[in-house]
C-alpha cells in the first residue's frame, strides 16, 4: 500500500523501502516479519508540515503492527513543530513500542521550542557505542601494559 509518495512499511518484497520526496528520506526497514523484530523508520533532511501527514500515517502503521519501532532522527535537518508533535503523539500512544533514537541537534530543539521534553524521551545509540568501545580500548592498552584487567577488579 502506498500513500503520498511514502512506501507503507512491508510493501516491498524484501519488507522494506525507501522512498525519496522532495526533502526528507523516509527509509522504512522490516527484514523480518516476526512479531518480536523491530520496525526501523530513519527520518532525513527536512521533515516540515508537508510531510506530517506521511510521518502520521508511517508511525500509525508501526503501531498498528504491534511490533516495536526505531525511529532514527540523526538526519534530520530541521523539524517543524507539527512534526514535532507527531513524534511526541506517536511515542506516548506507543506506550514504550516506539524508541525515538539519535536525535539531531535541530529535532532536539524543536522538542524544547514547542516545551515537549517532558513528553518524550529519547535513546543515544552512538554515546552507548562510544562508550563500549572506550572500555574496550582501555582494556586492550592496559592489557598490552601487562595489566590483567580483570584481576583488578577481583583481587581484594
Amino acid at each position: 500500500m502506498r500513500r503520498q509518495g511514502l512506501a507503507v512499511p512491508g510493501d516491498k518484497a524484501d519488507g522494506g523501502s525507501i522512498i525519496r520526496s522532495d526533502s526528507p528520506i523516509f527509509e522504512t526497514a522490516q527484514r523480518d516479519r516476526r512479531e518480536d523484530h523491530p520496525i526501523l523508520v530513519k527520518l532525513s533532511g527536512e521533515v516540515d508540515v508537508r510531510y506530517q501527514q506521511i510521518l502520521d500515517d508511517t508511525l500509525s502503521d508501526c503501531l498498528a503492527s504491534g511490533r516495536p519501532t526505531f525511529v532514527d532522527l540523526s538526519g534530520v535537518t530541521f523539524m517543524d513543530s507539527r512534526c514535532v508533535r507527531e513524534l511526541a503523539v506517536h511515542y506516548q500512544l506507543g506506550n514504550g513500542r516506539v524508541a525515538l533514537c539519535d536525535p539531531s541537534r535541530e529535532v532536539e530543539l524543536g522538542v524544547a521550542a514547542c516545551d515537549l521534553e517532558e513528553w518524550i524521551d529519547f535513546i543515544y545509540t552512538s554515546e552507548l557505542w562510544q562508550s563500549a568501545a572506550s572500555f574496550f580500548h582501555k582494556v586492550a592498552v592496559e592489557s598490552k601494559k601487562g595489566a590483567d584487567p580483570c584481576a583488578r577488579h577481583t583481587r581484594q
